[in-house]
């Protein structure tokens, strides 16, 4: 993608971030009631939009799991992805959910003064209730084994949702070991016990 526009200064991605800013800056110093804030921050909106494309260009239009998890704090979201690493088919199903955070991220720097120019390295992210709700309404062609763990990973994942453990590890064939190894680390790591994750899956009979 190049850009419909020439940036106020620099150019490429980072050119149109600076522009944004150079038009939310005069914005802030309008009045509410001028006409040409909005125009500015429309023009603003058009230069972001502008830098994420050429960002996708740069990074691609998605991150990987193994991405995902280099960013993540929350030891359900690592619980999770763990239990997904046992099977490629969920996993890659799960994949087609994350995204590049617009602003959740960091920036490197090269050169100096006017010729300083900022990379923008993005977070990634993972709406985890879109995959979900998208599985129970379209189903998937996948082993009632990896429905037992799709079933598990949304209840880590998704506020509210409860999956039964009895009867559902002694159905996990093969993966019967490490599911129980991921859950138990999952459950007895550190002091964060008020974690939704933690009463989201629980053993019922």
């Amino acid at each position: 993608m190049t850009t419909s526009r020439t940036p106020y200064v620099g150019s490429g991605e980072d050119g149109c971030r600076r522009s944004a800013r150079i038009d939310r800056d005069e914005a802030d110093g309008l009045s509410w009631s001028d006409p040409r804030r909005e125009e500015l921050d429309l023009s603003a909106e058009r230069w972001e939009n502008e830098a994420y494309q050429l960002m996708l260009e740069r990074v691609g239009p998605r991150p990987t799991l193994a991405q995902l998890r280099e960013r993540v704090g929350s030891e359900e979201w690592l619980a999770a992805l763990a239990l997904l690493d046992l099977s490629p088919a969920v996993a890659e199903d799960a994949a087609g959910f994350t995204a590049w955070s617009r602003g959740d991220g960091r920036f490197t720097y090269t050169g100096e003064g006017d010729d300083q120019v900022g990379t923008f390295h993005p977070g990634a992210e993972m709406d985890w209730e879109a995959w979900v709700a998208k599985v129970d309404s379209a189903g998937r062609g996948w082993s009632s084994t990896e429905m037992r763990l799709f079933e598990l990973v949304a209840a880590l994942t998704v506020a509210g949702r409860q999956v039964s453990l009895v009867g559902v590890l002694d159905r996990m064939g093969s993966w019967e070991g490490e599911v129980l190894s991921v859950l138990v680390q999952w459950a007895s790591g550190g002091n964060n016990r008020e974690y939704p994750g933690r009463v989201g899956i629980r053993a019922m009979s």
